[in-house]
């Protein structure tokens, strides 16, 4: 609910008014005279810090100590959300809204340090941080690693805020929502340019033949049923159709308008066709597993650790610390319950098992189970399979299309799937020379069962199962390690806790077992959805006609959807155990819909052609949401009716609109010279009505230099080439909230009987429309008659009043307000070279290679500051945004086998006799306390260069083979899970394997310290890996029978093939996928699937 609330004092220049003014129910006041009256000396330098009209909440009754540690609270969080990517004054805005500081502070900290990011990912993050309410704390972390990542980007948004508000703080279906919304998906242009090479195979011949004449809007138009292209930029896409038709017929010539002026374009078509693609496959897990030890050494390195505590950290000497890590590695590793129990070795026990003049496993040591946690969960032979049955045809003035499609697949883990049927109809008609109708309509049913945890909670079986310690058994075991099995003969799950058998006690993850927590929970949604879209134009065809070329049309979509999900958590074991299970049901309905009209004016007169266009749009969302949970289930009735005991409800709704007037206006002259020019404003229902209106507009400009006299010598090998160049601005208006100018109010507290509120978040009337300017400049080349394409484009695109919270200090009670903020630049350059290197009879042999690189900069920061640094990561005017900032190793000291670092903080006694930190000349020390306060500058994760490489090989006809690669070449990625695995903080957590090559005696130089368990480290330069890769994502064989064995049976055309995705990636770290990561950090969820696929298309 929004509603306009009591503007804050400002103290600044407005002495007269009153000290304070009451705020909340709390009594917290504004008040800037108390500031200055009541601050110690030592929070001078933080209140001159604060921006001219800011102004601190306090308590009447605080003292100086207590404002210093709120004061000393603001500055913190100020400078951790100034390091997320908001400016000084969007950070104090910010911290104005409590709910939504504890939002994106946790997506911070949790996501290893958010930083300022582009256009792209620091919308969709702060989009997301606004847009999920408070309940879905819990998946803020792996939200923030996608986003920051570039796996949720502007074409899935809209997708993910809407997915994230109906789960709410439920488990996430982390198969389903990354299927669903398209995490991750990121379709390069070869892929684009692959889907339309297949869409346009077909009909090859018959374009060739016809030209311009023929439907080529019609193939462009069923490019949006391809499936591999859903999460494409419709903008790519466009441009990668209209290289692949120039490609293949050259640039139109006045024939070829005044054949495409004397007939529909579908005219041609008068016969049904059918067509059936299908396809089976096999999914497994495509990235490598982290590297890490096996049970025997796993157990050696544990007792080393608990010897090095006891001899560097106690002094004892070798034998004594040897004895000391015998007697207590049972303790360390089983539990204190009964640690034998968690001894696999049962011929020894715990303090016998270690030789300790070696510090190995004896060697006639047993062990009595071996079972790997990551394999037990893991189904590497997943079974996908799609099928698509169309149907289209048409006549002179009418077409039609239908289709039905299944597509099914089992998740790489284990008691996961989703399964999905659609539908499609559609039709358009020239129903009379001035009337031209159409429409199209899509269904989808979707079904999914999934794991629903995420981030490093023990839930989550990816994290839990990769790292827990090899000891540790799957299934429950006897004291003499053999398996115990249930009255039906099954065997058990080991949870780790003393109910199991009476003496298990596991250190680590107790109480949980990966594999039961996909069988035992469930999580399991349905998703309708309908989307329908119609239009009717009002123009003639007939050339002679005095209208002829004006047009008038009118569009209107619309968009249903409806989702049910229920999550069931054991009432045995695991989260819910204590509440005697947990069940819960939700329901989000969304409609949207767009109606616009256009009026078009398109005639070429002699040498002149004209373009025009004006025109209206309106669009408007609506969101529902529904939650019930109740605990105390009924086992097997996943109903909210038997459980006891009511722990939620709750409902909201949502309501946006936008209002666009429209403009633009193209001319050519003499298919040469061509000028463009657009004009929009668009009125957005997030902002106030004196501020809601956002003008926008865009030029352009290209020449067909291959058209000018001058170049008349080249035209026997140069089919065209043309420079163009464009400006533009365009806007958003996505600050992650649909209500960006109000004041709200929260209800959510009930005073006895009455509804109680208070308020929530600071109205702000100026914010308004984020602009953002783009130059793009560029070349395009075809030559020898289309066998090569060449293509340079660079970019330079400046965001301006970014839209972000802009931050008040938390002490006011609330964390910010809305506003427009900061500026940064993104430009680069991108290349892109096709074609065909060999077209011999029986071998065609066609090649794309496209490389890119961007340079960001931070070009302002608000409030007089030009760094703001948090974590491992800075925030710099001039600098990328994606710099480390962390401590620097300096190798292992030989003599102690300490990490050491560089440091120019040290320790020293000022006059009063206290230690304080100083700064001085660059030392080594193994200090991590002054290491974590000497921070470097790092390399960024922005790669020097990365795109892709591919090719397509035809043989004999009817053969085709095809690859596509990606690389990337440069870039660091701060890889947390690594380094969970080298420095292990926690008993029952593996070591990796680079861990042995650690310091183990007086004189060892080497790069790993001394083995601890919770030792102190720095997080450091040490722990940046190159994030440089080459990935083969794709490789295709295909083979077309030929056309004189299939006309006997009636059949059109029948193509049988095999393809292979994410078949292999070559990086410098197993278990990391640093594939779509641009902000320097991993995730603890799922990683691609390897597909192996075998499938055919027939057409009759």
């Amino acid at each position: 609910m929004a509603s306009k609330g009591k503007k804050g004092g400002n103290a600044s220049g407005n002495s007269d008014e009153k000290a304070w003014e009451e705020v909340s129910r709390n009594e917290f006041v504004v008040l800037q005279k108390f500031v200055g009256e009541k601050a110690p000396s030592k929070c001078g330098r933080v209140i001159s810090a604060l921006s001219g009209n800011s102004v601190l909440v306090v308590a009447e009754a605080a003292t100086a100590d207590v404002l210093a540690e709120r004061m000393g609270e603001f500055e913190a969080n100020t400078k951790l959300f100034i390091s997320a990517g908001l400016t000084p004054a969007k950070a104090v805005e910010t911290l104005r809204n409590n709910n939504l500081t504890v939002a994106f502070k946790e997506m911070i900290e949790y996501a290893n340090a958010m930083e300022k990011v582009d256009k792209a990912v620091g919308t969709v993050l702060y989009t997301l941080a606004a847009k999920m309410p408070a309940t879905c704390a819990r998946h803020r972390k792996y939200i923030a690693e996608l986003c920051a990542a570039k796996k949720i980007r502007q074409t899935n948004v809209e997708a993910v805020g809407k997915y994230m508000t109906r789960v709410g703080d439920k488990d996430l279906d982390v198969e389903g929502f990354e299927g669903d919304c398209g995490v991750g998906v990121v379709v390069t242009r070869e892929q684009i340019a692959a889907a339309i090479a297949a869409a346009i195979e077909p009909v090859r011949a018959e374009l060739v033949a016809e030209r311009y004449a023929y439907d080529v809007m019609g193939i462009f138009k069923g490019l949006r049923n391809v499936e591999s292209l859903k999460w494409a930029d419709n903008r790519e896409v466009k441009e990668e159709f209209d290289k692949a038709i120039l490609c293949i017929l050259g640039e139109k010539t006045k024939e070829d308008m005044e054949a495409a002026k004397k007939a529909p374009k579908k005219g041609k078509k008068d016969k049904i066709r059918i067509s059936y693609k299908g396809n089976v496959g096999i999914a497994s897990r495509a990235i490598p597993r982290y590297d890490l030890v096996d049970m025997k050494d796993y157990v050696e390195m544990s007792y080393e650790a608990l010897r090095n505590s006891a001899q560097y950290g106690t002094g004892m000497d070798f034998e004594g610390a040897s004895r000391y890590a015998a007697a207590n590695l049972g303790q360390q590793i089983g539990g204190l319950k009964n640690p034998e129990y968690y001894n696999p070795y049962k011929n020894y026990t715990w303090e016998t098992l270690i030789d300790q003049s070696t510090g190995k496993i004896r060697s006639d040591a047993k062990a009595a189970w071996n079972e790997n946690w990551l394999d037990e969960i893991s189904d590497n032979s997943a079974i996908r399979t799609e099928h698509i049955v169309s149907v289209n045809g048409g006549s002179e003035r009418a077409n039609y299309v239908a289709s039905l499609g299944y597509y099914m697949e089992d998740g790489i883990l284990q008691n996961t799937d989703f399964s999905r049927y659609t539908g499609r109809v559609g039709a358009d008609s020239q129903a009379k020379s001035w009337l031209k109708i159409g429409m199209n309509a899509n269904f989808a049913h979707s079904e999914s069962s999934y794991q629903s945890f995420e981030d490093a909670s023990t839930s989550n079986v990816w994290y839990t199962a990769q790292f827990m310690a090899p000891v540790y058994p799957v299934y429950l075991k006897d004291m003499a390690g053999n398996n115990v099995r249930d009255a039906d003969g099954r065997l058990q799950y080991e949870y780790g806790s003393e109910d199991d058998n009476g003496y298990a006690n596991r250190p680590s993850a107790q109480g949980f077992n990966s594999k039961a927590e996909l069988y035992n929970n469930k999580a399991y949604y349905t998703r309708n959805s309908l989307s329908a879209r119609s239009y009717i134009t009002f123009g003639t065809v007939r050339e002679e006609a005095r209208l002829y070329g004006l047009k008038l049309t009118m569009n209107f979509g619309t968009d249903y959807t409806d989702y049910q999900r229920t999550l069931v958590y054991d009432k045995e074991h695991g989260n819910a155990a204590q509440q005697g299970g947990r069940l819960s049901k939700t329901n989000t309905r969304t409609l949207s819909y767009t109606f616009n009209q256009l009026l078009t004016y398109d005639r070429t007169f002699g040498d002149h052609s004209l373009n025009l266009l004006a025109g209206h749009e309106y669009y408007r969302y609506k969101y529902n949401y529904a939650l019930g949970e109740k605990t105390g289930i009924v086992g097997g009735i996943d109903e909210l009716g038997p459980a006891v005991t009511t722990t939620d409800n709750n409902s909201y709704s949502h309501n946006y609109g936008v209002e666009s007037y429209l403009a633009r206006i193209n001319y050519g002259f003499k298919s040469r010279y061509y000028i463009d020019a657009s004009w929009r404003t668009d009125g957005s229902s997030r902002f106030h009505p004196s501020d809601r209106w956002g003008h926008f507009w865009s030029v352009g400009a290209s020449w067909r230099i291959s058209e000018e006299q001058f170049m008349e010598n080249t035209r026997q090998w140069l089919d065209n080439l043309t420079l163009k160049v464009s400006y533009g601005v365009q806007g958003n208006d996505n600050l992650g909230t649909y209500y960006a100018w109000q004041g709200l109010y929260d209800y959510t507290w009930p005073n006895a009987t009455d509804a109680g509120a208070f308020v929530d978040k600071l109205e702000n009337r100026k914010v308004t429309w984020e602009k953002n300017g783009n130059l793009n400049a560029g070349i395009e080349a075809t030559m020898f008659g289309g066998r090569l394409g060449v293509s340079v484009e660079y970019y330079n695109r400046k965001t301006r009043d970014m839209l972000l919270k802009s931050p008040l200090p938390i002490s006011t009670g609330f964390t910010g307000f809305n506003d427009n903020v900061g500026s940064l630049r993104n430009q680069g350059l991108e290349v892109s070279l096709r074609g065909t290197i060999l077209d011999k009879r029986d071998f065609r042999w066609d090649a794309t290679l496209m490389g890119s690189f961007n340079r960001n900069k931070v070009l302002s920061l608000t409030g007089g500051q030009d760094v703001i640094t948090s974590d491992i990561r800075v925030i710099e005017v001039g600098r990328p945004i994606y710099t480390f900032y962390l401590p620097k190793t300096a190798g292992v000291d030989p003599a102690t086998g300490k990490q050491l670092y560089y440091a120019y903080w040290t320790q020293t006694v000022n006059d009063e006799g206290t230690l304080v930190n100083t700064r001085c000349d660059e030392y080594i020390t193994d200090n991590v306390a002054m290491a974590t306060l000497s921070k470097y500058y790092h390399e960024s994760r922005e790669p020097k260069l990365f795109g892709s490489i591919g090719s397509t090989f035809t043989i004999l006809k009817n053969i085709d083979v095809s690859f596509l690669t990606t690389y990337s070449i440069g870039g660091w990625v701060y890889d947390g899970l690594y380094n969970g695995s080298m420095y292990v903080q926690y008993a029952g957590n593996n070591w990796h394997k680079n861990a042995k090559r650690r310091w183990q005696k007086p004189g060892d130089k080497t790069d790993v310290p001394m083995l601890e368990v919770g030792g102190s480290y720095a997080t450091a330069s040490n722990s940046l890996i190159d994030a440089s890769y080459f990935a083969i994502k794709n490789i295709t064989v295909g083979y077309t029978l030929p056309k004189r064995w299939l006309k006997k049976i009636d059949i059109e055309s029948l193509r049988i093939y095999a393809t292979l995705d994410n078949i292999a990636m070559f990086n410098h770290m197993d278990g990391m996928d640093p594939q779509y990561n641009f902000t320097g950090s991993v995730a603890y969820s799922y990683t691609p699937s390897r597909v192996i696929a075998f499938g055919i298309d027939l057409n009759f």
